[in-house]
């Protein structure tokens, strides 16, 4: 006898090998994305209740693994990094000269563009605050990097329709950040140099 499919089953685990493609998109790095995905449905189960049946699940999954991300970014951004002290005394002079130009090595050697691109808190904050649409083409094009034609192919999306929402979603972004760009004297800087 076959237990009778819960509504998260029939909504949420069919979303999964999109998910899967969306958290690789992000991460870049299989280890990194298999434990966003479970993050992400752990997440998403414990709060299934929140989610309105019915509605677009996949955006909702999406959603929830984007913020998952940005999370990992900003807690990777305080993790020690890693240096080899050893190795760096034993191959110095008497002096430790060298130790004036050592480097540090990221605990993740595998994702380094993960860490340089994060994110302020204020703009976070503003890339939460447009619809999840443009969200998900600004992350993809501006701080993962991805062409248009990778993003319209990976969200099946027709060309146009990714190319508008990334100039909506920048529109949308820098009206939210004009406040903070002003602060910061990022505008009077481009005035200047104008």
């Amino acid at each position: 006898m076959r237990q009778e499919e819960t509504p998260f089953v029939r909504e949420a685990l069919p979303q999964l090998k999109a998910l899967r493609e969306f958290a690789q998109s992000l991460c870049k790095n299989q280890q990194r994305s298999d434990d966003l995905v479970q993050d992400t449905m752990i997440k998403a189960f414990r709060h299934f209740d929140s989610y309105k049946q019915g509605t677009n699940c996949r955006a909702w999954l999406f959603q929830i693994c984007k913020h998952c991300f940005i999370n990992d970014c900003r807690r990777r951004r305080y993790e020690p990094v890693a240096v080899d002290m050893d190795e760096a005394l034993s191959s110095d002079g008497p002096d430790h000269a060298s130790l004036r130009e050592l480097h540090p090595v990221l605990a993740d050697v595998e994702t380094p563009g993960a860490l340089s691109g994060l994110l302020s808190d204020e703009v976070a904050q503003a890339l939460e605050q447009i619809p999840l649409d443009y969200q998900t083409v600004l992350i993809l094009s501006d701080i993962e990097g991805y062409s248009y034609e990778e993003i319209a192919e990976f969200i099946r999306a027709p060309l146009g329709t990714i190319r508008s929402r990334i100039h909506r979603g920048r529109k949308m972004l820098a009206e939210r950040l004009k406040g903070f760009a002003e602060r910061e004297g990022y505008i009077t800087r481009i005035l200047e140099a104008a």
